[in-house]
């Protein structure tokens, strides 16, 4: 038998040295989960983790953060989108999350406990996972604080405008449930979608039919 024949996985495969959260595409997801190795240390962070996260079921809480530190490549990233996989558990290739990753903590000490955590956590959480790289969304030039960053990149994931001003217009007219109308007039007047004119550059151009639209849909 050779040396390389011992191993489950294929150990001349390329390895990606930077694991990027944002990352979603399936090939790369699989290879991530299916390459991580649960540590001791790991384990019991995986089991904290989740078991903070199980009792907000229960429990109200105001502590909502959680703090990753460690060394350049220690794998804080690995494990922060590892930890977001499961808890969304989306289907990847067939599979979910949860499925596939359940065969990486059977050498753990608890491996029962943490399949009973994943359990808990897919059968009663509803959990949506934003990923994002917040050095590459920070804006450097008006040095943006975290809460607004971590708004601006909320708002994008619902489809609004990232600038606050309007997405509080969209949000308005959201729960008056005019949003969908709106933008229809804004395309009949415009010639566009709303999500082209509610751009910087197309701000001012559109100024009148944005106002005419606005003041026919919500009059109030």
């Amino acid at each position: 038998m050779r040396l390389d024949e011992i191993f489950k996985t294929d150990i001349a495969r390329e390895i990606n040295p930077v694991v990027k959260v944002a990352d979603r595409s399936e090939e790369q997801l699989i290879e991530e989960i299916n390459s991580y190795v649960v540590t001791e240390v790991i384990e019991c962070y995986v089991e904290e983790f989740l078991n903070h996260y199980a009792e907000t079921r229960l429990q109200e809480t105001d502590h909502i953060g959680v703090w990753l530190y460690g060394f350049v490549g220690a794998g804080k990233s690995h494990f922060a989108k590892i930890i977001g996989l499961l808890l969304s558990n989306p289907t990847i290739s067939g599979q979910t999350t949860i499925d596939r990753f359940l065969p990486r903590v059977q050498t753990c000490k608890s491996p029962r406990e943490i399949e009973r955590l994943l359990f808990e956590i897919r059968n009663n959480f509803e959990t949506v996972v934003i990923p994002f790289h917040i050095g590459s969304e920070a804006d450097q030039v008006n040095e943006e604080n975290v809460c607004r960053i971590f708004y601006r990149v909320f708002l994008r994931h619902l489809g609004l405008s990232e600038d606050f001003r309007i997405a509080l217009v969209e949000q308005t007219l959201i729960r008056a449930g005019k949003y969908e109308e709106f933008k229809k007039a804004i395309f009949d007047s415009a010639g566009e979608k709303w999500e082209e004119v509610r751009k910087p550059d197309y701000w001012d151009l559109y100024r009148q039919e944005i106002f005419s639209a606005l003041a026919k849909i919500l009059p109030s």
